[in-house]
């Protein structure tokens, strides 16, 4: 029985590990997205800020 429980938990905790490890890539890669796509409408301002000054 004792094993039983055992072989639970440590099932259990691989489980919340693996589970941990991809939250935190997800996590990542959005956060990594979300600022890239910040970069981009910070560029996309400058050029039309540059077009304005421009005309």
């Amino acid at each position: 029985m004792r094993k039983q429980i055992t072989t639970c938990i440590h099932l259990f905790t691989v489980i919340i590990r693996h589970f941990g490890e991809f939250t935190f890539q997800r996590t990542k890669i959005l956060f990594f997205y979300h600022i890239s796509k910040q970069q981009k409408a910070v560029e996309f301002n400058h050029s039309l800020n540059e077009i304005h000054s421009v005309s």
